[in-house]
């Protein structure tokens, strides 16, 4: 807009995909007037949230869903009900017959429970390495970084998403 460039149609889509997915689609601490007003111009422009949403969202294998059934079946709750800790092991992915991949943003389900203020992720590979995921919540007391506890763990990230990769059996990296 500032050198009076056209925005066309495949950089309007990808400009509002960037924005919306980096801000939960509007539901995180990140999103602010500038975010709202940018993507009511791509729609106003053409771009297609429903459709969008649609194509990254609403499109899940059974192996994922069934995945997730592993991941809230494996559900514990700690600290009172402020923390959840799920895990997955490489039993779980073969049941469901689901990939690594298919874990994508599923540590961020328990946060949907009102009393949960942090959600941690266990995700043993197989291969030796356990990959944890971390998240949490915006405005609560205490406010909790997740990026410093990965970084104890030799991992890094934001404040509300972290995660770390560990070398170590998971009940290990569990109790650490």
């Amino acid at each position: 807009r500032t050198v009076g460039w056209p925005i066309h149609e495949e950089a309007a889509r990808a400009l509002f995909v960037g924005i919306a997915t980096d801000t939960g689609w509007f539901r995180h601490s990140n999103t602010d007037q500038r975010a709202f007003a940018v993507c009511a111009d791509l729609v106003a422009q053409g771009v297609q949230s429903n459709t969008i949403y649609q194509a990254l969202y609403q499109r899940e294998s059974v192996a994922r869903v069934r995945l997730l059934g592993a991941s809230l079946a494996s559900l514990e709750l700690r600290a009172g009900g402020r923390l959840a800790i799920m895990t997955l092991d490489p039993r779980a992915f073969a049941a469901c017959a689901a990939s690594q991949g298919d874990t994508e943003d599923l540590v961020n389900e328990p946060l949907r429970i009102a009393e949960v203020v942090v959600s941690l992720m266990f995700v043993d590979t197989g291969d030796g390495i356990v990959r944890i995921n971390l998240r949490s919540k915006a405005g609560t007391s205490p406010d909790i970084d997740v990026a410093e506890l990965a970084k104890s763990l030799g991992g890094g990230g934001h404040r509300r998403a972290a995660g770390a990769r560990v070398s170590a059996p998971l009940a290990d990296v569990r109790a650490r």
